[in-house]
């Protein structure tokens, strides 16, 4: 099954993703992905260069049992559903929050508007 059909318009996986951002922070998530083997993509999607694409495994690693199944329970979707939609939204979400390669502060979390991501085309 396509995810843009799992999570329709993916607002809300955006939300769900956004609010372990705000919660756990941009850093935890990222390091997270750096020991799950991620170091070069989550560079790449700090940077100027292409946003590198990363797996659904590594995504699953990084956000850990508990987090992944209360964002499936809230999005009525499974584990695996949230892993890889979260791998495909991941890299432009990171992208929009560190435009200057830096790690926002907690206003700048706070007030990020991601709401023109073209969230269904990054979920085909």
């Amino acid at each position: 099954m396509a995810l843009d059909t799992v999570f329709g318009d993916g607002s809300g996986l955006l939300d769900q993703l956004m609010g372990v951002i705000r919660t756990n922070g941009l850093m935890d998530l990222l390091g997270g992905l750096n020991e799950a083997g991620a170091a070069d993509q989550t560079t790449s999607w700090m940077g100027s260069g292409p946003n590198e694409p990363i797996g659904a495994d590594q995504v699953k690693d990084a956000l850990g049992r508990t987090r992944s199944e209360q964002i499936a329970t809230a999005l009525d979707v499974t584990s695996d559903q949230v892993a890889a939609g979260v791998a495909r939204i991941l890299p432009v979400v990171v992208d929009r929050l560190t435009p200057d390669g830096n790690y926002p502060d907690h206003a700048a979390l706070s007030s990020a508007d991601l709401s023109d991501l073209d969230l269904v085309e990054l979920l085909r």
